[in-house]
Formats: C-alpha cells, structure tokens, sequence
C-alpha cells in the first residue's frame, strides 16, 4: 500500500522498489485529479427511511465519473457510521447519490473517487433528514368550497419553514404555520365540493 504525493493533474507511472534505487518498468498508470469540491446539494431536506435520491453538483465532480463515483453520508452520533455507496453520475456534470437511512437531524455529505475507500472530498455540504409527519386529527373538518378555511392539524413531525398540507391527492402543496412539533395551520384552497383528504409533507417528503 503506498499514499501518493502531491503532482499536476493528469497519468503517471506507479513503480516499486525495494532498495530504492532500482524500480520496476511495468508502466502502469494511475490518473491524478483534483479533490471534488461539492458546491450544491438537492434536495437539502430527505426522509429519514431513507431510498430517496440527492443530487450533487460542484467543481471537479464530472471527472470522477471516469473511475466509479461513491457518495458518502456522515455520521451525527456514536452509533452511526460512514455510510458510503456506488453513486451515477449525469450528461450534465451531476452525481446522483441513494440516501441512506438515518435518524433525524443534519449529515454531511461528500464524494469519492474509485471506491468506497477512495479519497473523500471535504467540501462540508450538509443534508437534513427529517421524519415523515403524520395527521391524527384536524379541525374544523368543514370548509368553503372557495378556499380561506384556517385547519388546525394535529400529530407529529412538523417541522416550521418545512412543513406543508396538501388538500386531495393531486392539490398543491401549502406552507404550514407551525405552532408546535403537534400542531400546525394550513389554510385550505379552492376546490370542489366533497371530502378530501389532508396530508403534511415536511421538505418535500
């Protein structure tokens, strides 16, 4: 096992010696690069279960697709460990990453190249994985067919800035106000007459 040394982007031979004098002539090549810099993630917010996909865009990620991309998702507690999978990467110069699952709060998440003990780059980007929250309850159950109606939610794992209700399945997704992790306020928009069903949806998951 040999750790390289500092060089210009581009091939270069890899011999050994063991007297450091004579060196093999086997040619074989390695490729330098410069260390990825992750500039942008999304989305920033995920579920907790994990399965979902991130995007990653930065300076310098488009060359590791040549050798096999890996995404790395940090770890927040003593519990958890590095978690690290095969990545795809885009036309456009994007990597695509899995989301492991991990409980909730913030995780770093980086690139690297060749593996998954590959050279990790340190640009610091952060992913938050937050719980799927859930309705218990709701009142008033009865509104204006026009829309304005204040609904007060009750349940768990609403997050302020990130939560939102979906009125029906197919209805547009509005910003709750958050009073508590148990309660939040939506309120309701145009529709038909009929029953509908409520949803929340914190970042988008």
């Amino acid at each position: 096992e040999c750790v390289s040394v500092a060089g210009v982007g581009g091939n270069s031979t890899v011999e050994v010696s063991v007297n450091g004098q004579e060196f093999s002539r086997n040619g074989v090549l390695v490729e330098r690069v410069e260390l990825a810099n992750v500039t942008s993630v999304m989305p920033v917010v995920v579920p907790g279960g994990g399965g979902s996909t991130v995007m990653l865009r930065g300076v310098g990620v488009g060359a590791y697709g040549r050798a096999g991309v890996y995404c790395g998702f940090g770890a927040s507690t003593a519990s958890e460990t590095w978690a690290s999978a095969m990545a795809t990467t885009t036309p456009s110069g994007g990597i695509v990453c899995t989301v492991p699952a991990r409980g909730a709060g913030m995780r770093s998440v980086e690139v690297a190249l060749g593996g998954k003990g590959g050279e990790m780059s340190r640009s610091g980007m952060q992913v938050e994985y937050a719980g799927v929250g859930s309705v218990t309850s709701l009142e008033p159950s009865s509104g204006v067919v026009s829309g304005g109606t204040v609904v007060t939610l009750s349940g768990d794992g609403f997050v302020a800035g990130l939560t939102g209700c979906q009125f029906g399945s197919s209805g547009s997704l509005v910003v709750a106000d958050v009073q508590s992790s148990t309660e939040a306020q939506c309120i309701s928009l145009a529709g038909v007459r009929g029953s509908v069903s409520v949803a929340v949806s914190t970042g988008g998951v």
